[in-house]
């Protein structure tokens, strides 16, 4: 048998023995999980940013401009 034979038996076999409700109730959860990371993207991009200057902070301008002046 081929590769692409196996697939479709194992696809076909798991399709069918999920019932259409957990296919859709599955469906719906990953629309709401993704509306809400939408919705949210603005404060999960500022989480991220503040996260990212705990770890590794900004320079102060002297510092930049010293290492400007020694390039």
């Amino acid at each position: 048998m081929s590769l692409t034979a196996n697939l479709y038996s194992v696809a076909s076999t798991y399709l069918t023995a999920a019932p259409l409700a957990d296919v859709a109730r599955s469906a719906v959860q990953v629309g709401v999980a993704g509306g809400l990371i939408v919705f949210f993207r603005p404060l999960l991009t500022g989480i991220g940013r503040a996260l990212v200057l705990t770890v590794r902070p900004r320079r102060t301008r002297a510092q930049r401009a010293a290492r400007i002046e020694q390039q």
